[in-house]
């Protein structure tokens, strides 16, 4: 059935941060607009948690993963019969009573879910992870620890296939495991092993002439990789099967990015890094990038590098970088979701950027316009006149955006738009009872 235009209205009012509690709790009844309430609450009052939790498992399962949540309504719902709710507890909680009761949660699921979110646990918690009978708790308990696993345990760990390929970092490297692990099927062994600050020199050139994907990514990030062995490792990738030279470019970006796999160069001396400036390997210029201790001329030159990765990394780790170069970074590659903040969110973004967006022929540039909070009303309102309906859309969304604009938008011709109205905050509260009072009168209830 083809979505009226009270319906969008309706859906928007379940994403709006500023509807009423009881207006809320209304709404919530629709179990195909629950989440979106629970979700855009800015603040959840207990009222409010009481009325999700009384819809059953998976409201208090949204409710247990909102940030905005109380922590007394986390602490009864880690207590919930259901291990789904204490799962989505354990992913957003910060409150250490909840998480010590959790560690110990009779479902693996929570456990698992808190192992991979609590990296320095107590040690008692950590012991009973890496003790615990189901394999993916001890695999994610040592793969996320940022503390070492305790001395006692090691053996235990490295002769489990669940979590050999991590506790060989903690190990010291005798033949018999060099052999063990080079002679392995097990791709997350290999890179372990090729990764191992202590590899013997013999031992990296003889990985070296394997053709396996991770011993190169390994040999190429090592600390123990003598440069001939490097240079000639990477000049073989151009050389390499497509799918497996996408593999080996996927795995340096992301593990240049690991403080765990390249520790070694991120914790040198300022200096000791400072040589890596000017390597031929994007991969050591992208851990220099995400030191936070840089010179402001060396963040200057990282953000002219050729390397649009290198730029978007140090774009997203430092404060003082040119908003030129911002502005130029953004219109050449526009944005990424991959480095935490937007290049518009950015505090150095230049502000006059978004005056020149609003006044752009480009559409999608004016809808861009509409992420920077202090635009004046006057132009949210000529951006949402725009033909194009993402940007109305946007300029819906804005915090500036005059009501009248509100109100005329709610009966625009896209029906993505007046969804986008009816979730603004500028929208008075008794126009926000007016359209769910109509549907409701419509329809018999909220929702049906």
């Amino acid at each position: 059935m083809a979505t009226t235009r009270r319906q969008a209205a309706v859906r928007g009012l379940a994403s709006n941060p500023a509807t009423p509690d009881d207006l809320a709790i209304r709404l919530i009844q629709d179990p195909e607009l629950a989440f979106d309430v629970i979700r855009a609450r800015a603040q959840i009052s207990e009222r409010f948690a009481d009325a999700v939790i009384e819809l059953g498992a998976d409201g208090a399962r949204w409710l247990g993963s909102n940030e905005s949540t109380p922590q007394s309504v986390l602490l009864r719902l880690s207590e919930h019969p259901s291990a789904e709710v204490r799962a989505s507890v354990a992913r957003g909680t910060a409150d250490e009573q909840v998480l010590i009761r959790l560690a110990a949660d009779p479902a693996p699921e929570v456990r698992k879910t808190l192992a991979a979110r609590w990296h320095t646990p107590p040690p008692e918690a950590l012991r009973a992870w890496l003790t615990d009978e189901d394999g993916d708790v001890r695999y994610t308990a040592l793969h996320w620890s940022a503390v070492p696993p305790p001395s006692d345990l090691l053996g235990a760990l490295l002769a489990d296939p669940a979590t050999s390929a991590d506790a060989l970092r903690y190990a010291d490297l005798t033949p018999e495991l060099i052999t063990r692990f080079t002679e392995s099927d097990d791709a997350e062994e290999n890179l372990r092993l090729a990764i191992h600050p202590a590899l013997p020199s013999g031992t990296v050139r003889s990985l070296a002439e394997i053709e396996n994907e991770m011993f190169m990514v390994g040999l190429l990030l090592n600390q123990a990789t003598l440069d001939d062995v490097r240079a000639a490792l990477l000049a073989k990738v151009p050389a390499l099967h497509p799918i497996r030279e996408w593999t080996v470019g996927y795995y340096l970006s992301n593990l240049s990015l690991d403080l765990r796999e390249v520790g070694w160069l991120r914790e040198m001396p300022l200096a000791g890094r400072l040589e890596y400036l000017d390597s031929p390997y994007e991969f050591f210029r992208t851990v220099v990038a995400g030191s936070r201790d840089l010179p402001q001329w060396v963040i200057d030159r990282l953000m002219a590098d050729e390397s649009t990765l290198i730029r978007r990394v140090t774009a997203a780790h430092h404060d003082s970088v040119s908003g030129a170069a911002l502005e130029e970074l953004f219109l050449s590659h526009g944005e990424s979701q991959a480095f935490g903040r937007l290049l518009t969110e950015h505090p150095c973004f230049p502000r006059d950027a978004f005056l020149r967006f609003a006044h752009s022929r480009d559409s999608s540039l004016r809808a861009v316009a509409c992420s920077y909070p202090d635009l004046p009303a006057p132009l949210v309102a000529e951006i949402a006149t725009d033909p194009v309906p993402s940007t109305r859309d946007a300029a819906a969304r804005h915090p500036n955006v005059p009501f009248p604009t509100v109100r005329r938008l709610l009966s625009d011709e896209d029906l993505s738009v007046v969804t986008a109205a009816a979730s603004s905050p500028a929208l008075p509260k008794a126009d926000m009872y007016a359209i769910l009072d109509t549907w409701t009168t419509r329809t018999g209830e909220a929702g049906h």
